[in-house]
């Protein structure tokens, strides 16, 4: 007697159905890639993404979105992408009004979650990721990446669904070259400058990328007459000059002989900039007036 009891409690317990919710809301559609493109450091605007979300639910709900700050980030504000050590701020937000937007995020740290209530009439719900990445951030080229989860979970208990969507930004190696000057000041054929030229400096700012290489090439100018520069009046008389790489005036800098230099710093110039060095030779039959010429600087890398 006791035996068959045993028995029957034992199968009783063996065909007992396990218990499961359900899942009342699902992403049925999300980016695979939240895409920056490419991302240029020296731009005046910040780089801006877009995503897009479909969220459909049981009717009568009250449902909630989250996101993770990444998996590079160690908090939400900002989120980083990577590329090995180097990080890339950036961030993702539930508006692209406000300054700044509200920071999508799980509750915490001043970010915002999305919620979402549900009727029988609206049970389907399509929303914006907005992606905004800071100006002038100082990393190398190369590409970018983070890995964010989107959970939705809501208030009957039911099952939560995620889905894991990448973010990627291409930082591209790049160059920019500031505008520059090399003032002579007077020249005086007659007296001073009849046996000894006249010198001048100028500082030639080239910026670029982190660990970017940039090559400097100066042009001939504007009135040049084969490889000789020449500065020209307003009455069209003419004085010779050159530019050159050191200070001992020997190595005229043109399109063959250039000027090198790494970035180590997106907001400082290479080598803290290039010196020209230029000159006026002695002795030039020169008439009175302003002389000017303009030369390019052009930077390769």
């Amino acid at each position: 007697m006791n035996l068959r009891t045993l028995m029957i409690l034992v199968l009783a317990i063996g065909i007992a159905p396990a218990v499961h919710a359900t899942k009342n809301c699902t992403i049925t559609s999300a980016p695979a890639i939240l895409d920056f493109n490419i991302y240029t450091p020296s731009s005046p605007t910040p780089d801006t993404a877009v995503g897009t979300i479909t969220v459909t639910c049981n009717p009568n709900l009250i449902a909630t979105l989250t996101m993770t700050r990444g998996t590079n980030s160690a908090s939400y504000l900002p989120r980083t992408m990577a590329l090995g050590g180097n990080l890339l701020p950036y961030n993702l937000y539930t508006s692209s009004a406000g300054n700044p937007p509200p920071v999508w995020g799980d509750g915490s740290a001043g970010t915002v979650v999305v919620n979402l209530v549900t009727t029988p009439q609206n049970k389907t719900f399509t929303l914006n990721i907005f992606g905004i990445m800071p100006i002038n951030s100082d990393v190398p080229p190369g590409t970018y990446l983070d890995s964010i989860n989107l959970t939705v979970n809501d208030d009957k208990a039911g099952d939560p669904d995620t889905v894991t969507f990448s973010v990627r930004a291409i930082v591209p190696a790049e160059c920019t070259v500031s505008t520059f000057l090399i003032g002579f000041g007077t020249y005086d054929p007659i007296g001073t400058h009849a046996t000894s030229p006249l010198d001048a400096t100028g500082v030639i700012n080239v910026y670029c990328t982190r660990t970017t290489v940039g090559t400097v090439q100066l042009t001939a100018g504007q009135w040049s007459l084969g490889p000789l520069r020449r500065m020209r009046s307003a009455a069209g008389a003419f004085l010779t000059y050159d530019i050159y790489r050191e200070l001992g005036r020997t190595t005229v800098w043109n399109l063959a002989n250039t000027v090198s230099g790494v970035s180590g710093n997106r907001t400082l110039p290479i080598n803290g900039g290039f010196t020209a060095y230029a000159q006026i030779p002695a002795n030039q039959d020169a008439a009175a007036g302003s002389y000017f010429d303009t030369i390019q600087a052009i930077v390769n890398y």
